[in-house]
């Protein structure tokens, strides 16, 4: 399988975005070697994002430079340099994609320190610091890595294998007018022993509804496993040109003999399918129709606003139909729409449903409203009305050394938008001091921003990717990130408390 094993999944994107560099950064994991892990580090920016000078030739270029070096218990382990650059002389039309580049680091199983710093190689200031840990240690029995969406895959040349490109998020991955499938790969790892007597059968790979949970007709799929194959490659690809706008899940599942799931990969996506009508609520009905519901004491002058606190809790179809009703700003519609989104979710005790979520509106208005932006529009007032009241909040609003900031913790979540989670955390943090408009920097639920360097965001005067020229102030600065050194309470307190609670890596 060595042809397929050339790239790996990609797991974690980073979530930072430089104010002038278009870059994400992503890194995967490889475990099909017992005496050698992969670590593949993957990399996409925007070829005008760069600054583009001429070199002493006269010839146009740019790229990034990329320096990863990774650590054992503060000891380096190893480190690579690269450049990437975009082609010499490229004019607008080429400047204007995404350019990707892999690379890959063989390492001896275990955990690791990972310190990956990328510059713009024509502008110094154009400088990001990406910190995390990673297990390359792998499956001890039967498991998945996690699972690579690929923007494009080609045969190779030679006909061993394949060339695989992989698409690199922002927030989440989205598949908007021009796209038409969803292409993936991911490696299943039997390592079962002789005598197990659980042994994967089969690996069944759908498409799931995000809000529903049901598998999508015709997007569904299954490979069966040899007893014998240690490593399953499994690279495929679903056509959703036909899917409707919505929110998904991608699920892979390892099927043991017995028909029982042994490992499960989900990986969130989102489709805005252009050929959508946009769903019609009572358009063909007369106001008359709602005479005699509670629409009767519902005041018209405020309708549009109403239907605007619908949005956190509304799915995909319906904040779509919020936002091109409002815009049109037709009253009738507005009503309607109102009527049938509470009618439907609440057919037996509709009123009341509707002054419930209408007192919560309310509060988080009061509680999180500020000059510029209305409560419920903010982060914090969002999550609350989307996810209900967080089980605990952390409130470090005078912590020495950091911003304001708040860790929400949830037990159980529960959305219309995704599925039901447990154990899910929001990060939120006042940068702007004073002005209560708390920012979500990190969250580890479906759908929203993850940011696994969120702590430094917590430090007035630096920014993530900030650069130290000095190259002991650098060292100091990673001795210091590795410490955690991002405030007292930040990755210590009651949510996130890695001495008593072993939660620090989790999150």
């Amino acid at each position: 399988m060595k042809h397929l094993m050339t790239w790996v999944i990609t797991l974690i994107t980073s979530g930072l975005f430089a104010q002038q560099l278009d870059l994400r950064v992503s890194y995967g994991r490889f475990f099909s070697a017992e005496k050698e892990s992969i670590l593949e580090t993957y990399y996409a920016f925007k070829g005008s994002s760069l600054s583009i000078k001429k070199n002493n030739e006269g010839i146009k270029t740019g790229g990034i430079g990329i320096r990863i070096s990774v650590y054992k218990d503060d000891e380096l382990q190893g480190m690579e340099n690269v450049q990437v650059t975009v082609p010499d002389n490229a004019d607008d039309e080429a400047l204007a994609m995404y350019f990707t580049h892999t690379q890959r680091l063989g390492l001896t199983p275990d955990t690791y320190e990972v310190h990956i710093s990328v510059r713009d190689l024509n502008n110094e200031s154009e400088s990001y610091d990406f910190n995390f840990e990673v297990n390359l240690n792998g499956p001890e029995a039967v498991g998945f890595s996690d699972v690579n969406i690929l923007n494009s895959y080609s045969p190779k040349e030679d006909g061993e294998g394949f060339n695989l490109i992989p698409l690199l998020p922002r927030k989440h991955f989205y598949y908007g007018e021009n796209a038409e499938r969803i292409n993936f790969y991911a490696e299943l790892y039997n390592r079962t022993q002789e005598g197990d007597t659980a042994r994967p059968f089969m690996i069944k790979y759908y498409i799931e509804n995000a809000q529903t949970q049901e598998t999508i007709n015709k997007l569904a799929g299954f490979k069966r496993i040899k007893n014998e194959n240690s490593v399953v490659p499994m690279l495929s690809s679903f056509n959703i040109k036909d899917l409707p706008s919505g929110p998904y899940f991608l699920v892979l599942e390892a099927i043991s003999q017995k028909n029982e799931v042994m490992d499960a990969r989900h990986v969130y996506f989102v489709r805005e399918n252009p050929n959508d009508e946009a769903p019609k609520f009572f358009t063909d009905a007369s106001l008359d129709d709602l005479a005699g519901t509670f629409m009767d004491e519902i005041n018209m002058d405020s309708i549009e606003h109403f239907v605007d606190f619908l949005t956190p809790i509304a799915n995909f179809q319906e904040q779509r139909s919020i936002e091109n009703l409002t815009t049109e700003g037709d009253k009738s519609k507005l009503k309607r729409f109102f009527y049938s989104f509470w009618a439907s979710k609440f057919p037996s005790n509709t009123h009341q449903e509707w002054l419930a979520y209408y007192r919560k509106v309310r509060l988080v208005n009061e509680k999180y409203g500020m000059r510029v932006l209305p409560g419920y529009q903010s982060d914090r007032g969002r999550v609350y009305l989307q996810y209900g009241k967080p089980t605990l909040v952390e409130d470090r609003r005078f912590e020495t050394g950091t911003f304001p900031f708040e860790i929400w913790q949830y037990n159980q979540l529960k959305s219309p938008s995704t599925r039901d989670q447990t154990d899910r955390i929001f990060v939120f943090v006042d940068r702007e001091v004073n002005t209560n408009r708390y920012r979500l920097v990190h969250s580890n639920a479906d759908g929203e921003r993850y940011n696994e360097n969120w702590p430094r965001e917590l430090e007035p005067g630096v920014q993530v990717g900030d650069t130290y020229q000095d190259e002991y102030m650098m060292d100091r600065q990673q001795q210091l990130n590795r410490r955690g050194n991002w405030g007292s309470r930040a990755t210590d307190n009651l949510i996130i408390n890695p001495s008593s609670m072993g939660r620090y890596g989790r999150w």
